[in-house]
């Protein structure tokens, strides 16, 4: 259920802190938290931090309660190509939940070596950092500065301060140079994303999952050549 979203965070961790190589990542139930209301804000909570392991949410049509469905509080979250979908009669006559029916690609296999990055992190630091951003800029007087230098300056070492507390964002070594090739695959991708947000159509998630494994393998290429 949403009330054990600590344990849905130290889970995502040891998977990104993990040597293991995890080629496809699901993680389904009963939330207990209806996507369909608009109104809870926790719903934006989870899907933040599914996002961060790029998990999407696959379910689209109710799930509760089987005799009149209205609540859609049984989720299926993935990294995987979507094949097929479908919310289904539940076959259980003691069960007051509708059963979900779903098929994925599992034909993609994740590269064993991960994305390069200029920093890297844990899943729980990341948060973290984005909230710490969002107080900063928040609370941050940006009327005081006359000076653009100076504010950007000032504005790096307060970033600076944050990823230090935090002590688990680290840079990495490799760098990473974004090329204009790059930058479109990466537009594209958002794109496809936010098509199939929209409008749930496998056909927008398969786009944004080829783009996805795309951009991976370019990504290594620069750092081989590198």
């Amino acid at each position: 259920s949403f009330e054990d979203l600590n344990c849905i965070k130290k889970v995502l961790e040891k998977i990104s802190q993990s040597n293991l190589n995890f080629n496809n990542v699901i993680i389904c139930g009963d939330f207990n938290l209806d996507m369909l209301n608009e109104k809870d804000t926790r719903k934006q909570d989870l899907e933040n931090l599914m996002s961060l392991s790029c998990l999407s949410q696959i379910v689209s049509k109710p799930t509760f309660p089987s005799s009149s469905p209205q609540k859609l509080i049984d989720l299926v979250f993935v990294q995987n190509q979507i094949l097929n979908c479908n919310v289904v009669p539940n076959i259980s006559n003691s069960c007051d939940h509708l059963a979900i029916v779903f098929e994925i690609d599992l034909s993609y296999e994740f590269k064993s070596k991960r994305i390069i990055t200029k920093y890297k992190s844990d899943v729980i630091s990341l948060i973290n950092f984005k909230r710490r951003i969002i107080q900063l800029e928040e609370t941050f007087n940006f009327e005081n500065f006359d000076d653009i230098d100076k504010l950007y300056e000032t504005l790096l070492e307060k970033i600076g301060e944050i990823m230090k507390d935090l002590k688990t964002i680290v840079k990495t070594s490799e760098k990473f140079k974004m090329t204009k090739e790059m930058r479109k695959l990466l537009y594209k991708k958002r794109k496809s994303f936010k098509n199939f947000q929209c409008t749930r159509k496998t056909k927008f998630f398969d786009e944004y999952a080829q783009i996805g494994f795309k951009i991976k393998e370019k990504i290594l290429e620069n750092h081989k050549k590198d």
